[in-house]
């Protein structure tokens, strides 16, 4: 993965969680750079989902179309 698109993935995700940018924003800047591709794109699933449980986004299509 290159840094482009970390910091595309980065920010989208910032975009969800406004209420707790700060500490989701250091979590993304704690992963390894070592991370696969298919690790991040669990975690990105994970966050998205959660964003979704959370009524921060109203729907899984809302959150998969963003950017």
């Amino acid at each position: 993965m290159n840094l482009n698109t970390f910091k595309q993935i980065r920010h989208q995700i910032y975009q969800y969680y406004e209420r707790s940018a700060d500490a989701l924003f250091e979590s993304c800047d704690v992963i390894p750079p070592c991370v696969n591709d298919l690790a991040m794109t669990e975690l990105v699933q994970k966050a998205a989902s959660a964003a979704v449980g959370e009524d921060h986004v109203d729907n899984d299509e809302e959150v998969m179309t963003a950017g």
